[in-house]
């Protein structure tokens, strides 16, 4: 190898680690997100691109697992930074009475979450545990392919009062 090569190499190098550097240093420490309590209504959204609420339940017995499922991964979260959120084509958006109080929602290799005091965050999840959320939500795994959004459709967002 010339001396050339050699500088090259090693000018690729240090570009990868301080690369790789920034990046850690914008991502974070990993987050501990908090528990989800007391949701008493979840708002299940799919549709892929089109993003639209595709049922509401107020059934303990449908909640329960959901929760359960949210409150068994609070480790392991990342910060986004990005200049706009990803946006998960299914999640389930947890609810007490008219309070937001966060929500776990599925991309084809991570899951993302919130909670309303701690923002957007990802967690690198395996097909099982992408599955096993598709499952507890009732939607197809083809909804994580995202196509063009349909004309006129939107997504509000969180609904911050209670729907009748």
């Amino acid at each position: 190898m010339t001396a050339r090569s050699w500088w090259t190499l090693a000018v690729a190098v240090v570009f990868s680690l301080g690369l790789i550097a920034i990046n850690r240093v914008l991502d974070g420490p990993p987050i501990t997100l908090s528990r989800i309590e007391g949701a008493d209504r979840v708002e299940v959204i799919g549709g892929g691109a089109v993003r639209r609420v595709v049922r509401e339940t107020r059934d303990p017995a449908e909640i329960a697992p959901l929760v359960r499922f949210a409150n068994e991964r609070l480790t392991g979260w990342n910060q986004v930074r990005f200049a706009t959120e990803p946006s998960p084509p299914a999640l389930a958006r947890f609810y007490r009475g008219g309070t937001y109080l966060g929500h776990v929602g599925a991309l084809e290799n991570e899951l993302t979450g919130d909670r309303a005091t701690q923002g957007f965050v990802l967690r690198s999840a395996d097909a099982g545990e992408v599955t096993a959320l598709l499952k507890l939500l009732g939607v197809a795994r083809d909804s994580l392919r995202t196509s063009p959004a349909e004309p006129g459709a939107r997504d509000d967002g969180p609904r911050t009062r209670e729907t009748p």
